[in-house]
């Protein structure tokens, strides 16, 4: 069946009212109305049959989007089944522009659910699904980066500014804009959910909104992130939605209940959680909150010590160890950190095959015997010599936990003392240099150099 197609002078490709079908045997009436988006399709005698064409549809919905018609664009979009993302994919700037348009002419969090729900990053329909769009006017790059995030800010934004949005009618869509986010903003979600719970307790609101993100996110996600918020009343909410067995998750939650200090129970939960690097911050803020309330702090920084190593967070725990307290307690900060440090190094020195930054790890704790060992091995031989002087020079009283040096008073005199053996110690050791050195020296002369010529 061929089709022939007056265009009138138009330039567009679907522009024209009406095509018509040449007549022949064994040939279809055809005929198609652009400006109702419908065809009749006359097969047999007194028989009529009419349906949508995919192409009409779209060079409508597209006029009503040029035209700023954004509800006729989404019934068009919502009744034929078209992918929502032509709504953004099509001019992004002017769909972000138009938000409070298109957001008042649906007025409805469900109609604006749908969309919001429907977006995606990874597709441009007019590209990629419907290409013979043409828009002379889109740039070749439109999209960009974090095209959804864009969208559900703005809407956000929007939201926010119109009057009355303390009321429940828009909970949804603003929950929508924070799970759709990229990455998705759960714990915003629940904290909206939990400002309902405490400002409507005498409504359903808060039960319907947390309803409807059950719906969006899996109950079981929701729950580790309500836990991980470290809200035991928001937690037992989600779990409630769950299909959890209440003899699996009200225990364990009554168990922490009746931990005393707060950073404890935090560190409980980011290690059920698996939240290395915040269990490692929140178990030594809980050492040093147990340590300056006079307990007894020994079972748990042990166990803290050992989460340290066997998850390898070394260098969170020197970080953290190194910010000074506000509420005093540095001497013992101190001491744990030379601690941690030594362990750092034994890790860097053993596990890694890192010589040379073991040491400075050692000298960083005042380890300096370990520090002397890790540097010979690295052949860092200069350094060897400053650890060595240092380790002559100095008591054992004098070198702090921080590797600083120290002195006054009678240790003064100590040291004046202690220095004569540092000539004694730096020629032994630049002896042990030169015999080293020579050595290899000789075999590489013996190596390269012809037989009659070798050493």
């Amino acid at each position: 069946m061929q089709v022939h197609r007056h265009l009138h002078g138009s330039t567009s490709p679907l522009s024209d009212h009406v095509c018509r079908a040449q007549r022949g045997r064994g040939d279809h009436r055809c005929c198609f109305w652009c400006i109702v988006r419908r065809g009749a399709l006359h097969v047999v005698p007194l028989n009529v049959r009419d349906q949508s064409h995919h192409g009409l549809v779209l060079d409508t919905t597209v006029r009503a989007m040029r035209a700023g018609d954004w509800k006729a664009a989404f019934t068009l979009v919502r009744k034929h089944r078209i992918e929502f993302n032509l709504l953004a994919d099509y001019d992004l700037d002017t769909f972000l522009a138009a938000t409070e348009t298109w957001v008042g002419q649906l007025d409805s969090s469900d109609h604006v659910n749908l969309v919001l729900s429907n977006l995606k990053d990874d597709v441009d329909v007019v590209a990629e699904v419907y290409p013979w769009i043409h828009y002379p006017t889109r740039p070749a790059a439109t999209l960009g980066v974090g095209k959804v995030a864009r969208i559900c800010t703005r809407v956000r934004d929007v939201l926010s500014a119109r009057a009355g949005i303390e009321s429940t009618s828009w909970v949804t869509t603003l929950i929508t804009t924070h799970v759709k986010s990229s990455p998705p903003a759960i714990e915003s979600a629940l904290a909206l959910v939990k400002h309902l719970a405490t400002t409507s307790p005498a409504t359903d609101a808060a039960d319907r909104a947390l309803k409807y993100t059950c719906f969006l996110v899996p109950v079981d996600k929701l729950y580790d992130v309500a836990l991980g918020m470290y809200d035991f009343a928001l937690t037992l909410m989600v779990a409630q939605r769950s299909n959890k067995d209440p003899r699996e998750y009200l225990p364990w939650l009554q168990e922490l209940r009746r931990v005393p200090d707060e950073f404890e129970r935090r560190w409980r939960i980011d290690c059920a959680l698996g939240r290395v690097e915040r269990a490692v911050a929140n178990g030594l803020r809980a050492v040093e909150t147990t340590a300056n309330q006079g307990g007894q702090e020994s079972s748990l920084w042990a166990k803290v010590k050992t989460y340290i190593r066997e998850k390898g967070m070394y260098a969170v725990a020197v970080k953290e160890l190194l910010q000074v307290s506000p509420n005093g307690g540095n001497a013992e900060r101190e001491r744990r950190l030379t601690q941690v440090l030594l362990m750092f190094g034994n890790h860097l020195a053993h596990t890694e095959g890192k010589h040379a930054h073991a040491g400075h790890v050692f000298e960083m704790g005042g380890h300096l015997a370990e520090a002397m060992a890790a540097y010979e091995k690295a052949g860092e031989w200069r350094k060897v010599l400053s650890v060595a002087a240092r380790r002559a020079a100095l008591p054992p009283s004098a070198i702090p936990g921080n590797g600083q040096v120290v002195v006054d008073g009678e240790e003064g005199q100590e040291e004046q003392e202690e220095q004569v053996d540092v000539g004694r110690v730096a020629v032994q050791l630049a002896q042990t240099l030169m015999e080293r050195t020579w050595t290899a020296l000789q075999f590489q002369v013996n190596f390269t150099m012809p037989a009659n010529l070798a050493l």
